[in-house]
This record gives C-alpha cells, structure tokens and sequence, in this order.
C-alpha cells in the first residue's frame, strides 16, 4: 500500500505539470472561474490538487505518506488493532489513488464548458 501511495503521489504530480503545459489549468482549477457549488466529494477532490500545486502541498503530502505509513503500522502490528490500522492504511492510498485516476484518465476527457 506504500508502493501504491508513493505511485499515485508521482502520478498526481506529472497530471499537474501536464495540465500546466498545456495551458488548461486556470480552465479546471482557478477557483474564480468556477461559479457553481460542487458536493463534498469533488470539492475535497479539487480542494487536494490544488493542494498539490504548491511545493507545501507536495511537502505535506510526502509528511503524511510517511506519518499514515508509520502510524498504521504501530497501529496494526504493535497495538493488535490490525483491521483498523489496515483499513486507515488503504482509506489513505485509496484517496491517493481515486486522486491520480481522476488527474490520470478522467480530468483529460472532461469538457472546458462554462455555463
């Protein structure tokens, strides 16, 4: 599962910069171009790549790969919660993941309609 996190971590990162060069950043992300409310769940989607723009973001990340990485495992194996630490673990590389497939292969296919 860290295999997986650190994969997604680098997937996020290169569907950032390819949206950079190709110009459609400010179509998807500016925040004062977007004039409708979203839900919850794609609003926390856009709220983390935007987070992962900035070099803080990528720090922070990699802080909390490491943290969740380390703190699952005393979790699981060094305070017997092992389907909790296990479950924590995959809900943290899951939301990674769910983050680099959305960059990856759905991002690219939406359209830039502004109603």
């Amino acid at each position: 599962m860290i295999l997986v996190m650190l994969v997604s971590f680098v997937v996020c990162g290169q569907g950032i910069a390819k949206l950079h060069d190709s110009g459609a950043w400010s179509w998807y992300f500016d925040p004062n171009l977007q004039n409708h409310q979203s839900s919850g769940f794609p609003n926390l989607t856009l709220t983390t790549v935007r987070c992962l723009n900035h070099i803080v973001g990528k720090i922070l990340c990699g802080i909390l790969i490491a943290t969740a990485s380390f703190g699952c495992h005393k979790l699981a194996f060094k305070h017997d919660c092992l389907y909790s630490g296990l479950f924590l673990m995959m809900a943290f590389a899951g939301w990674l993941t769910w983050v680099a497939v959305w960059l990856r292969f759905i991002q690219p296919f939406t359209p830039m309609i502004r109603m």
